[in-house]
């Protein structure tokens, strides 16, 4: 107690640009096997409309320490002191997150504070708060499913009969309740906070539709999936233009080869663009509830060292990477989630790809000739562009409006615009190989999915208008058809768009053929196993997450797969261990 009690001391009485007195220190007072001391101080600063002068604003604050058995409680009257006091109280620890979500989170939540665990795009908030009269009720099972509850307030149980309401910051130990009458009525509620502590209701799972944060990392196993999505990247605007080209070159062109390892740890062949760095492996660990992930490159595999050092820093950035696992968790944003996904079928539309190489997401210029020119137009060996973007143009682009706009700060691959007023945005991304058996990954889409939902915004009539005219000089502003016919510029989709009636309708697609029909049937059978039907569960619940977002502006979302492919043999009981 006593030691507990200079160091809190110290800590007031140390920096911050404020003049604190010493402050001053009660006796301990003994309430049954609770310790309770008091220390009072008066916190001295000048006002921010008179910086100079000899005014002063004088606070007087208050800090209440007690102690029983191993367990100590700190309250203080100044929040600007608590960060403070938690960070240089080395000498104890914060309650772990399930005795806090025990002791102190109950039922009817008034308030919640909610941060998301996916990657931040402008169409979706990175966190928000609720408030209402039971918001467990109010949460929505499907959009809600990527955030997770850093505070909240609720009511709880409390000796006397009334329920008390207290909120809980569980990640960082802290609780607060209303302001006591009386200082025998704070003494009391202390007493009551150590019972619970102590002897702490039986566990149950708290708001059951958020993505739920695991204390260890024993059940997480075998990664399957790897990917570098820094939140910077959706935020174009706040990047130089070298750190959104890099957050774009890694976050579309490097290709994790994972390693599957049993446990948390994994290691992957990297390659970036056509380029091989060797392999990788990662160590990951907690650190509290804190995720570390510590790269090592095989020293038997070569490859470009600088490279190798942004991958690594990326690696064990907890901001950017992201691994989803057989186990059914994911590490995302610095923390290990078993996600609350509910298994819902998303509506794929899947199409006959036969004759285009999916793996081929646009043709390749060639001697003088720009991607504008080779779109639907011959190769270099002579043979028609069979890519996916020639396969858009041969079934999107033959009635009406029709404009590529790929590249740096797109719009979209593609925005139609259809004779019934129709406003399409198409996203297009290659597989990973053209393989009929190849598998469902989860990976692949986060990329294109979060950019479709990042620009929604170009489905308003203006700001599509405002858009196609700022890039009408690019050189990907000479990709335009009409009725299927090139026309080579934009005036004419320029003004449709302007002109469009104020009932047009909205649409949004997703085309990426890494999916195949038969692999996402057989995925959903019940003698699937266990890896399978989690990894094409959490994919459809991606899709049907960006389907409620588009629907929120009033947008229809398609998702295009793959029509056919082949079955292949299943892994058996192995993997669900």
């Amino acid at each position: 107690m006593a030691d507990l009690i200079t160091r809190v001391s110290g800590a007031v009485a140390s920096g911050g640009g404020v003049d604190r007195s010493i402050p001053e220190t009660t006796a301990v007072e003994e309430i049954g096997a609770m310790s309770v001391s008091t220390l009072q101080y008066v916190e001295a600063s000048r006002p921010p409309w008179a910086p100079t002068g000899p005014l002063q604003d004088l606070n007087h604050h208050l800090i209440v320490v007690a102690c029983r058995g191993d367990h100590a409680a700190v309250a203080t009257s100044d929040p600007a002191l608590r960060n403070k006091l938690s960070r240089l109280l080395t000498i104890a620890r914060p309650l772990p997150r399930a005795l806090i979500e025990q002791a102190f989170v109950g039922d009817r939540a008034s308030v919640m504070w909610l941060n998301g665990i996916h990657t931040p795009i402008d169409a979706r908030p990175n966190a928000k708060t609720l408030s209402g009269s039971a918001l467990e009720y109010a949460l929505d099972p499907l959009g809600d499913q990527s955030f997770y509850y850093s505070a909240v307030r609720t009511r709880v149980a409390w000796p006397g009969g009334a329920d008390a309401l207290i909120g809980a910051a569980p990640g960082s130990g802290r609780i607060w309740l209303n302001r006591p009458k009386t200082w025998d009525d704070f003494k009391h509620a202390l007493t009551v906070i150590f019972d619970a502590v102590a002897t702490p209701p039986l566990s149950k799972v708290k708001f059951a539709a958020l993505a739920q944060a695991v204390s260890d990392l024993a059940d997480v196993d075998r990664a399957y999936a790897v990917t570098l999505a820094p939140p910077e990247m959706v935020a174009d605007e706040e990047l130089s233009k070298a750190e959104r080209e890099a957050a774009q070159l890694w976050a579309n062109e490097a290709e994790f080869g994972v390693v599957p390892n049993a446990g948390p740890s994994f290691g992957a062949m990297v390659k970036l663009k056509d380029t091989s760095l060797g392999r990788v492996d990662v160590t990951v660990r907690l650190d509290g509830e804190t995720i570390v992930a510590t790269p090592v490159w095989d020293p038997a595999t070569v490859g470009d060292e600088a490279l190798r050092a942004d991958c690594a820093s990326l690696l064990a950035d907890p901001r950017w990477l992201k691994v989803y696992y057989e186990s059914g968790h994911a590490i995302s944003l610095g923390r290990c989630y078993q996600s609350a996904y509910r298994d819902q079928v998303f509506p794929w539309k899947f199409e006959d790809l036969s004759g285009y190489e999916v793996e081929d997401e646009k043709p390749k210029p060639y001697g003088t000739l720009k991607l504008p020119d080779v779109i639907g137009a011959p190769k270099e060996d002579g043979k028609m562009d069979d890519s996916l973007f020639a396969y858009v143009l041969a079934t999107t682009g033959q009635k009406g409006w029709l404009a590529c706009d790929d590249g740096s700060m797109e719009m979209a691959d593609f925005i139609h615009i259809a004779d019934d007023n129709t406003v399409t945005l198409i996203h297009v991304k290659a597989p990973n190989s053209n393989d009929l058996t190849r598998a469902v990954s989860v990976s692949n889409y986060e990329v294109v999915v979060g950019q479709a939902v990042k620009n929604l915004r170009h489905l308003q009539s203006k700001t599509l208008h405002d858009e196609l005219k700022r890039g009408r000089h690019k050189q990907i502003a000479t990709a335009v058809w009409y009725d299927g016919k090139r026309v080579g510029a934009r005036g004419g989709m320029i003004a449709r768009a302007r002109f469009l009636p104020a009932s047009y309708r909205r649409a949004v697609i997703v085309l990426q053929p890494q999916l195949t029909e038969c692999e996402h049937d057989d995925c959903w059978k019940p003698n699937a196993t266990r890896a399978r039907s989690v990894r094409v569960k959490q994919l459809d619940t991606l899709m049907l997450s960006a389907r409620l977002s588009c629907m929120a502006v009033g947008a229809e979302f398609v998702g295009v797969a793959a029509k056919g492919g082949k079955l292949k043999k299943d892994r058996g009981a192995a993997g669900d261990a």
